[in-house]
């Protein structure tokens, strides 16, 4: 009677290790797909942030392009409030229809 019982225990232990380890197994499984999802999403990511910064790159050397531009542009034709209202009392003198 010990034996049959005994028997018993160690066939439903056995089957409660075998559920065990099948959970096991699909967690190493499941934790296998979402790495690989993971590492999917991240190579995307690094992609777009890679191509964002190819762009970024080019609109700060164009930004630069400009403020060079501009710089060079600006000191040629910096006026003073007091030069502009002269400027425009000289043109009124010069052409009463012209405003400045």
């Amino acid at each position: 009677m010990a034996e049959g019982l005994v028997s018993a225990v160690l066939e439903q232990r056995a089957s409660i290790l075998i559920q065990q380890v099948e959970a096991e197994v699909r967690l190493v499984v499941g934790v296998e797909y979402e790495v690989q999802n993971v590492t999917t999403n991240f190579t995307a990511i690094k992609a777009a942030l890679e191509e964002a910064e190819d762009v970024l790159d080019e609109w700060i050397e164009n930004a630069s392009k400009i403020n060079k531009n501009v710089r060079s542009f600006i000191p040629a034709y910096r006026f003073s409030p007091k030069q502009l209202v002269l400027c425009r009392d000289i043109a009124d003198r010069k052409n009463p229809r012209l405003y400045i």
